[in-house]
């Protein structure tokens, strides 16, 4: 796929500040009980493919550096 475009990737941070301030801010509170992520938080972060940006493009990521981190 590639990097995203400037656009793409501002629409992917704002999917990113949803989750983080909807499902997975509710999931803090078992998080801090249980000292376990739920499978849940997971699933949803394969979803929305809060992975790829790490991933070397060769495997399906988006291959950015720390820097563009």
């Amino acid at each position: 796929m590639g990097k995203l475009t400037k656009e793409e990737f501002k629409d992917y941070l704002k999917k990113v500040r949803a989750l983080a301030e909807g499902p997975f801010e509710e999931m803090q509170k078992e998080v801090e009980v249980t000292n376990k992520f739920p499978e849940e938080f997971f699933e949803l972060a394969r979803e929305n493919n809060l992975y790829r940006y790490a991933l070397p493009e060769e495997y399906g990521g988006w291959g950015f550096s720390e820097k563009e981190i």
